[in-house]
């Protein structure tokens, strides 16, 4: 996966995240320095982000985006090579920026992450939504959690519902929810795909009964790297994507933002061409085409 788009166009801000940290959540400052190396930022095709999901939904002539989740969200595990033994990944490691860095520097837009390690949607989740996401007002929010209620064998429709209740929130202070499955375990943590399984069909379901896009990040990595011993994730750990699996989540969520279908015969492709990348940038493998 050498021609990852992320990897081919921000080394210079992974680096500088690595050194100064992640980038300032709004209303802080930034303490971030340039990268020595000039980064040229993709052009959005003008037409593609007219009709996407980036919309100033607030009125504040300003684009506002969180990211809403766990240690996936957090970032936990990135900037790992798919070579590197990992028996644990650590919660506080330095640089953690997860898919969130991905849509800010391909995006070119600031995105508050609001990843809280080990956190779980039921309970603690739908309340932390309710006590932190009005207050921010953002335009989009986009809710990818669940991976941790799985530890907990947390039933599918109590995810269900503690989802909708976030998705209703959203709604109701005029901000776009977007949703993103969770992607697979394997390894050490293989038996627990049973529950993420059910949750995912959950999400399937709520994005269909309330209209809503969904990232299919599950999708995104059987498609890529289907069965036991996925590259994507740190191994044997089999929990947190590596710094490949984040590129990964980073384009399907970017793709959806902009209402691109990543599966479709011309999915990549088409996402290339709205960020003016070069072909090949996009790793994500459409879904194969039905046989004539």
């Amino acid at each position: 996966m050498n021609g990852s788009m992320f990897k081919s166009l921000s080394l210079a801000v992974l680096a500088a995240v690595l050194i100064q940290g992640t980038p300032a959540a709004w209303g802080q400052e930034s303490t971030m320095e340039p990268p020595v190396e000039e980064e040229v930022m993709p052009m959005i095709d003008p037409e593609v982000l007219a009709n996407s999901y980036l919309q100033d939904n607030n009125g504040n002539e300003v684009l506002d985006i969180v990211a809403f989740g766990d240690s996936i969200t957090r970032g936990v595990g990135d900037f790992i090579s798919p070579d590197s033994f990992v028996e644990e990944t650590q919660r506080n490691v330095s640089g953690e920026a997860g898919y969130p860095l991905r849509i800010e520097t391909l995006l070119n837009v600031s995105v508050s992450n609001s990843g809280e390690p080990g956190e779980e949607l039921v309970g603690r989740g739908v309340h932390r939504f309710a006590a932190t996401i009005p207050a921010l007002h953002p335009d989009v929010v986009i809710i990818s959690e669940g991976a941790n209620d799985a530890i907990f064998l947390e039933s599918s429709v109590a995810v269900f519902r503690g989802t909708q209740t976030m998705v209703n929130i959203a709604y109701a202070i005029g901000a776009q929810p977007v949703l993103a499955t969770i992607p697979p375990s394997c390894c050490d943590r293989a038996g627990r795909n049973q529950f993420v399984d059910s949750y995912n069909r959950e999400f399937h379901s709520l994005a269909a009964a309330n209209g809503l896009p969904l990232a299919d990040v599950n999708k995104a990595f059987k498609n890529i790297c289907g069965g036991t011993n996925c590259y994507l994730l740190n191994r044997p750990e089999g929990l947190h994507p590596n710094i490949e699996g984040y590129d990964v989540i980073g384009e399907n969520v970017i793709a959806t933002l902009l209402k691109i279908n990543l599966f479709a015969p011309d999915g990549p492709q088409a996402l290339e061409a709205a960020l003016n990348l070069p072909e090949g940038s996009v790793v994500t493998v459409p879904d194969p085409e039905p046989v004539q």
